[in-house]
C-alpha cells in the first residue's frame, strides 16, 4: 500500500518521465498489495483454525477496505471534487489519475466528477462510515452481543451492496468493450487487468463476509454465552 507515496516520490520527486507506465506500476502494486492482506491470514503460519483465519481476513477486509478506500478516498473524492481537478497533474491528483488508466471517470472534474462516479463514492462511503463505526465499538467490546451484532450485520449489509455494486460495474466495463479505459495500447491491457485485480476482490471478500457472520452470530455468541452462564 506503499506503493502510492512511492511512485509519487520517483513521479514528482525524482522527475520520472513516462507517467503512464509508473501509473500501470502503482496500479499494480496498490491492487495486489490490498488482494495480500486480505489472503495472508489463510496462510499465515500458527494462525489457528481455519475459523480463525477467516476471522482474521475478514477484519483485515473491514479495516482496510473501509479505512484507506471508503472513507480515505472515495468520500474526499466527491466532497473535494474542484480543488482535485484544479490539481491536475500534481501529486494531489495521482490516485484518482492512476485508477483513471483504468476508468477514465475516476480522473473526470469537469464541470463535476460524472453522476454514478458520485453516486459509488457516496453509496460506499457512507457505508463504511457506517462499519467503520461498528468496527470502532467491536474493538472496544467483543464480547458484547449488541455489538458483535451490529458489527455483522452492518457488515453483510455493506458487502451485499458492493457485491451487487461491482457486478453491475463490472458488467457495463466488460460489455462496452472497456470504452472508459486507456486507448493507449501499450497500457490498454494492464489498465483492464488492474480494473479486474482491484475490483475482484469486491466480488470474493462479501461471501467469505457471509460466513464469517454466520459464524460470529450462529456459534461464536452462544459459545461466549454458554461460558458466561458456568461462571
Amino acid at each position: 500500500l506503499a506503493s502510492t507515496p512511492v511512485v509519487v516520490l520517483i513521479v514528482f520527486g525524482l522527475g520520472a518521465s513516462d507517467k503512464e507506465a509508473w501509473a500501470v506500476r502503482n496500479g499494480y502494486a496498490f491492487s495486489i498489495g490490498m488482494m495480500l492482506l486480505y489472503l495472508y491470514p489463510f496462510v499465515e503460519p500458527g494462525l489457528g483454525s481455519i475459523w480463525e483465519r477467516i476471522d482474521r481476513a475478514t477484519i483485515e477486509w473491514i479495516c482496510w477496505h473501509t479505512c484507506f478506500t471508503q472513507i480515505a478516498i472515495q468520500i474526499p473524492h466527491n466532497i473535494f471534487a474542484k480543488a482535485i481537478g484544479a490539481a491536475k497533474g500534481t501529486m494531489v491528483s495521482w490516485p484518482f489519475y492512476s485508477y483513471g488508466l483504468s476508468d477514465a471517470r475516476w480522473y473526470e472534474f469537469e464541470p463535476g466528477v460524472p453522476f454514478i462516479v458520485e453516486l459509488i463514492n457516496w453509496n460506499d462511503g457512507l457505508l463504511g462510515l457506517l462499519v467503520f463505526t461498528a468496527l470502532i465499538r467491536y474493538w472496544r467490546s467483543k464480547q458484547d452481543r449488541n455489538i458483535v451484532t451490529f458489527l455483522v450485520i452492518s457488515t453483510i449489509f455493506r458487502d451485499a451492496t458492493l457485491f451487487r455494486e461491482t457486478v453491475e460495474y463490472m458488467y457495463e466495463h466488460h460489455y462496452s468493450g472497456y470504452q472508459h479505459t486507456t486507448t493507449n495500447e501499450l497500457y490498454r491491457s494492464h489498465g483492464i487487468a488492474i480494473l479486474w485485480l482491484i475490483n475482484g476482490l469486491w466480488l470474493v471478500a462479501p461471501i467469505i463476509t457471509c460466513v464469517w457472520g454466520w459464524r460470529k452470530l450462529a456459534v461464536e455468541i452462544p459459545m461466549a454465552a454458554a461460558v458466561r452462564q458456568k461462571k
